[in-house]
This record gives structure tokens, sequence and C-alpha cells, in this order.
């Protein structure tokens, strides 16, 4: 059998601000990792409900139509759910997320590498 290269990693950008949204895909697509968007949790329920693999969801937690936790909370129903990430500019407790948090604003670099830390290596 042939060699077959890994799969880049496919991550859920999960995001209102057009402009932060697409600057975050921007920077994990220049690292290899396939990204899909979406401006709040409906949206993004409806692609993680499509069937397509997610191995990473990255989510503002407020956000109109769905926030970040409620979408965390309808999530937990997948077969396979996707890893958690979440983005605040609120002076939130990680304890009150159930996943990572990061803070905004943050450098591409540091959510570049809190992606890698949660996404295992394929």
């Amino acid at each position: 059998m042939p060699y077959q290269p890994p799969q880049p990693r496919t991550i859920l950008v999960v995001e209102d601000h057009d402009v932060v949204r697409q600057a975050i895909c921007r920077g994990l697509r220049e690292e290899g990792f396939r990204v899909i968007e979406a401006s709040d949790g409906e949206l993004a329920l409806s692609v993680l409900a499509s069937g397509l693999r997610i191995d990473l969801v990255v989510t503002d937690i407020a956000m109109p139509n769905m926030g970040g936790l409620e979408l965390a909370e309808l999530v937990k129903v997948i077969g396979h759910p996707p890893i958690l990430l979440f983005i605040s500019a609120y002076d939130l407790e990680p304890s009150m997320v159930p996943g990572r948090l990061l803070r905004k604003p943050f450098a591409p670099s540091e959510l570049v590498a809190e992606v890698r830390r949660l996404l295992p290596v394929a």
C-alpha cells in the first residue's frame, strides 16, 4: 500500500465578528489546518450535524442567536464530539467553561500554540 500523507485537521471557527473570524481562519489555514467558518452557534451546529468530521471547535462565548456555552451543551450529544477551545474578551475564570479558554486579544501565535496543544499529531 502506498504511503498516504496525514489529512489536515479540521477546525470549525465560530465567531460573530467578521474581521476577528477571518483573521483567526487565515492564521490557522497558514499553519496547514482545514478551516470551516460559522458566524454563530446555530450555523456551527448545522455544520456539526452535517456529519463532517470536525477535530476542534474554536468558539467565541458571547454571540447572537447561540453563544459558545450553549453550543457546547448541544455538542455533547454528538457521537464523537470535537475538542472545544473557547475565546472571549470577558474576564472569565477557566473553570467557567467546559474546555480550554483563550482570552482576547491574543496573538496568532498564541492561538496556533494552543491548537497544537489540543490536537494530537495525526
